[in-house]
C-alpha cells in the first residue's frame, strides 16, 4: 500500500497522527505537525520552530526535535540526511528523489521513483535487508548557478 501524500492534507491529519501513533494530542504537537503537513521545502528542526514559535511562546527546540524524531520512527515523516547540512524532514513518504543546492542549501522533489536495482538487493541481502533507497542529487539550482555566473570566483 503507497503512503498517501500528506502534502495535500494541509495539516488536517495531525490530531489523527497523535491518536494513531499512541501519542497524547497536544496543543505543541497539533501545531508542528500541521507546520511539517504543510511545508512543501522540507524543513529542519530550527526552521519549524522558528515558524511555530510565534503560536506557541513556551516551545522549546528539543520538543521540536523530541517530535520530529517520534514521528519519524512512526513512520509518519521520512529524515532525510544531506551531504550539506543537518537533517531535514519530509512528510511525503512515496518514493521520490531529491535536489540540494550546494549554495542556498534549498531541497527539491524531483518526480522520480527510486526503486532499488537488483544489483543493490543482491549486495544488501548479504548483510541485511534494504527497506528504503534515498537518492538525492547535490549540485547548484538556478538562481545560485546564475548568481556565481555573473560574480567572479576568488
Amino acid at each position: 500500500m503507497k503512503p498517501a501524500n500528506p502534502k495535500s492534507c494541509g495539516g488536517s491529519n495531525a490530531v489523527a497522527i497523535c491518536r494513531k501513533s499512541g501519542l497524547k494530542v497536544t496543543r505543541q504537537r497539533v501545531v508542528i505537525i500541521g507546520e511539517i503537513l504543510k511545508s512543501r521545502n522540507h524543513p529542519d528542526a530550527e526552521t519549524l520552530y522558528r515558524r511555530v514559535k510565534p503560536r506557541l511562546p513556551d516551545l522549546s527546540l528539543d520538543t521540536v526535535y523530541r517530535t520530529l524524531r517520534t514521528l519519524s520512527q512512526k513512520g509518519h515523516i521520512m529524515r532525510l540526511s544531506t551531504p550539506l547540512d543537518r537533517g531535514h524532514f519530509d512528510p511525503d513518504l512515496r518514493p521520490h528523489t531529491h535536489f540540494v543546492c550546494r549554495r542556498c542549501s534549498r531541497i527539491w522533489d524531483l518526480p522520480v521513483e527510486t526503486a532499488p536495482s537488483r544489483d543493490l538487493m543482491e549486495a544488501a541481502a548479504l548483510v541485511g535487508q534494504i527497506e528504503r533507497v534515498q537518492i538525492t542529487g547535490v549540485g547548484y539550482c538556478r538562481d545560485c548557478a546564475h548568481d556565481s555566473e555573473r560574480k567572479p570566483t576568488p
